[in-house]
């Protein structure tokens, strides 16, 4: 167990209270500071440094305990390379918000790494050994919803702070809510809410595909939702299994549908590489395009030049944020592993920087300070300025909408074409 004599107990899991509504009144308290409703944060007009933050060279104390923070990544398994992406991100995210020292007021971070196997048994079991054995003050990772509610419900065991900074299933911060997990990265509703509100030229009826697990079930949830408030009809949906090795049935049964449009989430290989590869070789992009929230590059060369055109989401492209951070990491990673940041590298990029951002200004690892720091939190990260939402611990953040151009690049590049604000994009909370 944790050696944390002092720390006080917080409020028990609320899994499986009913939903709250959409409106702005605040849900029953969970944690024992109330939560004030938030609006999320404005955007910054002010002019900002580009400049990447010079390494502290001054001396600085090594003498206290180290902070230990327990990562859980996909390391191997169905999602091996998103979780490369994760780790690198996550390593490069703390060398920033630390100007390179790995120290956060005095006291050295040390990272103990454990591979989830893209397997929410195996990431439970990694939980408890962290927790337990390790006595981590925090844990954060996975790109994996399912692996995500696994490690949520082993940080509420052993009232151990988790930060989520890929994975995007509602129920994470939503019907799994527990005071100890937050969200840095966009959740599906915030994504469902930006894609549903660029459909309505494309016509009023879709189709919709993900796959056939948590995260997949829970997109297309929220995308019903987003396009049912805005009177959008779905006309089929599917759920094929993620490590799918053939789309063609069901292609053909989207075919049979006629629809405005398809709806997909790259997820996985079979997601991001065969389905839009076998709907370009069926002929299906002359007779209906996809709309996807994209992945990465290797998503993108799968979607192909047929797909120029196509709308999307595109929560980070390496091209698309003139912020310092970004500026930082994009050369940084470079450097260091001779590529540009993928996705997934610029999301927990921005969940290091959130975790550091808490635990300086907490300037304590005790569990209760971490989270009445965090709640209502501003914190940076590659797209600019984010929010912690104290009602549920989700993170308000202004989302893109894409479209795929050819750019002279031997895979279409996705340029933003609208920015949709952290108010429009605003989840209702579910906890």
């Amino acid at each position: 167990m944790k050696k944390r004599v002092a720390l006080l107990l917080v409020a028990a899991m609320c899994i499986g209270m009913t939903a709250c509504s959409g409106n702005s009144s605040s849900p029953s308290n969970n944690s024992s500071a109330s939560k004030e409703e938030t609006k999320a944060p404005e955007e910054d007009t002010s002019e900002t440094t580009t400049d990447a933050p010079e390494e502290d060279t001054s001396e600085t104390t090594t003498d206290g305990e180290p902070i230990k923070i327990g990562i859980i990544y996909e390391a191997s398994g169905s999602l091996e390379d998103w979780g490369t992406q994760e780790i690198n991100g996550l390593k490069l995210g703390f060398e920033y918000a630390t100007n390179g020292t790995m120290q956060i007021n005095g006291r050295p971070i040390e990272l103990i790494i454990e591979d989830s196997a893209s397997d929410a048994s195996t990431a439970t079991e990694k939980a408890i050994k962290l927790c337990e054995t390790d006595g981590v003050d925090i844990l954060c990772g996975s790109t994996s919803t399912a692996v995500a509610q696994s490690v949520e419900a082993v940080a509420l065991q052993y009232k151990t702070p988790y930060f989520v900074g890929c994975a995007a299933g509602d129920a994470i911060c939503g019907a799994n809510y527990n005071d100890y997990t937050f969200m840095t990265g966009r959740n599906l509703s915030q994504v469902a809410r930006a894609l549903a509100g660029s459909l309505s030229d494309l016509g009023d009826n879709f189709a919709l595909m993900f796959a056939d697990y948590a995260g997949g079930h829970q997109f297309a949830d929220a995308y019903k939702e987003a396009m049912q408030e805005l009177n959008l009809n779905i006309v089929y949906e599917e759920y094929p299994p993620m490590d799918c090795p053939d789309f063609t049935s069901y292609l053909m049964a989207v075919k049979g549908t006629n629809p405005d449009a398809l709806l997909i989430a790259c997820t996985g290989n079979s997601f991001e590489t065969i389905l839009p590869s076998q709907f370009n070789e069926l002929g299906m992009s002359t007779l209906f395009p996809l709309v996807a929230d994209v992945s990465d590059t290797e998503s993108l060369r799968a979607l192909g030049m047929p797909s120029v055109g196509m709308r999307g989401c595109c929560m980070y492209y390496y091209s698309n944020y003139d912020t310092p951070e970004n500026k930082w990491l994009v050369e940084h990673h470079q450097a260091e592993y001779g590529s540009l940041p993928e996705l997934w590298t610029g999301n927990s990029f921005t969940c290091a920087i959130a975790i550091c951002t808490v635990l300086e200004n907490a300037d304590s690892i005790d569990a209760d300070t971490i989270i009445h720091t965090a709640e209502g939190m501003t914190f940076r990260g590659v797209r600019g300025d984010y929010q912690i939402r104290p009602e549920d611990h989700i993170t308000l953040q202004e989302l893109p909408v894409i479209e795929l151009a050819d750019t002279g690049l031997d895979y279409p590049e996705p340029i933003v074409i609208k920015m949709f604000t952290a108010d429009e994009v605003a989840p209702p909370i579910r906890n």
